[in-house]
């Protein structure tokens, strides 16, 4: 947000020098000095708006909002007309939170100067905290038009088209602050969140680059660039940039989590443990480290444990399909199929549209080894629910659905599915195991995990 100094009719006296050693003063960012400086040029001009006007730029400075705002009514008492007051006024307002009085004053600022670039852009940022964003925009747009080497307005128009989901034109705004100021360290950031969303890799990982060399302390531009190596598949340097991250903030939570799923997914599961374990020790309430710490438990075979930490999220995000889920799995492979089944089941009623927990569900009730679980005709209702929901997509889904139609009896469409998921081209291990299976199919008998 931008204020408006004004200056008083040059004239050689103490008043005048005491007001260019105020503005002075601040332009050197010692608000202290200007305020008394302002304060000793009121005393010699009580009538002059412009000392009001300059004084509460200074205040504002200071969060003395309310200071700020009596200096500007002060300014407007003694000239009604002042359009430079009511702009200022209008920045302490949106200072203060009163965004519908700024509104009004920055519309009160244009109508006694048109031409007042400024006051569209501040009314644009007001608007912008509404969430109005067209109208952000057209206010940036005619700050734009009145001063088309506008850095700020080209900035924060590039935000709103961000904040709704436009980011080819917030790149496009992004980059014109960037003809402007090629070391503008945020214009560099937030272009580069523009590219990750737009797909645009390389040009984001490049723009963090930069950001990074402008701002080589700042964890964030690491943080992001990661984002960029792993959408990549580069993960070590997202790894490497996360570690940096932290060696400059080491609270970061959100570089932990991250850097623990880049270690989960390399099977690095210690490593991964650790990050999730510190970032639910500066972040307790975290569900997402405790789901992520139990999938990593689980990949060592540490169940108990899994199953502790997907109950600690659960605690925290009881609708969680995706971590009931997760320990509806563990439950199955330690052979609790009840609460395995009742984990699948409550995953589905909590979010009918993941397919994870349907697949798994039908794979149960297929295959279990306890008959009392086995169900043929519902394992193929979820089979196929699992199959619609990733459009057929999913060859281990197939699996399931061959498993799902032998146990209900159709020995037909079970090799149909098994030889569909053979045509997958899995693994040696999984293509072995998928034609033992089928070998039982056409023998017209069902597959069941062995027992305990």
């Amino acid at each position: 947000m931008i204020g408006m100094f004004v200056s008083p009719a040059l004239r050689a006296d103490e008043a005048t020098d005491v007001f260019h050693q105020g503005v002075v003063a601040y332009e050197k960012g010692d608000t202290d000095l200007a305020i008394a400086d302002f304060n000793a040029y009121i005393r010699l001009r009580p009538n002059d708006p412009n000392g009001y006007n300059n004084r509460a730029i200074a205040y504002d400075d200071k969060h003395e909002y309310a200071k700020a705002i009596a200096d500007c009514d002060e300014a407007l008492r003694l000239k009604p007309d002042d359009g430079v007051a009511y702009s200022n006024r209008g920045t302490s307002l949106l200072h203060q939170g009163n965004l519908d009085k700024a509104i009004a004053d920055f519309s009160e600022a244009i109508r006694l100067n048109p031409n007042d670039a400024v006051a569209y852009y501040n009314r644009g940022t007001t608007y912008y905290g509404q969430h109005d964003y067209d109208r952000a925009i057209a206010n940036f747009d005619e700050a734009i038009r009145l001063n088309p080497k506008y850095a700020d307005a080209y900035f924060n128009r590039g935000n709103t088209h961000s904040d709704q989901r436009d980011y080819a034109k917030a790149a496009a705004d992004y980059s014109a602050v960037l003809q402007l100021k090629p070391n503008d360290g945020k214009a560099h950031f937030n272009r580069g969140n523009s590219y990750l969303k737009t797909g645009d890799y390389d040009k984001a990982i490049a723009d963090f680059s930069e950001a990074i060399r402008i701002s080589p302390n700042d964890p964030d531009g690491y943080d992001n660039r990661a984002l960029g190596y792993i959408k990549k598949a580069q993960y070590d340097k997202a790894a490497a940039d996360y570690s940096e991250a932290l060696r400059l903030d080491p609270k970061l939570v959100k570089s932990y989590i991250p850097r623990g799923l880049i270690y989960l997914h390399t099977r690095a599961y210690d490593k991964a443990i650790a990050d999730f374990s510190s970032a639910i020790l500066l972040s307790p309430d975290n569900a997402d480290a405790y789901q992520d710490r139990g999938l990593a438990h689980a990949k060592k075979g540490e169940l108990d444990q899994a199953i502790a930490d997907y109950s600690a999220a659960l605690r925290l995000s009881p609708k969680s399909s995706e971590t009931r889920n997760s320990r509806g799995n563990a439950y199955s492979d330690q052979h609790d199929y009840a609460r395995a089944a009742a984990d699948f089941t409550a995953a589905i009623e909590d979010d009918p549209r993941q397919p994870a927990p349907c697949n798994n569900l039908a794979w149960l009730m297929a295959v279990c080894p306890d008959a009392k679980f086995r169900n043929g005709a519902k394992a193929v209702e979820y089979a196929t629910k699992a199959c619609e929901l990733t459009d057929w997509k999913n060859p281990d889904y197939l699996d399931t659905l061959a498993a799902a139609y032998a146990e209900a009896g159709d020995f037909a469409n079970a090799v149909k599915w098994e030889n569909k998921y053979l045509e997958s081209n899995p693994s040696k291990s999984d293509a072995d195991g998928a034609r033992q299976r089928l070998a039982l199919y056409q023998q017209k008998q069902p597959y069941h995990d062995p027992a305990n």
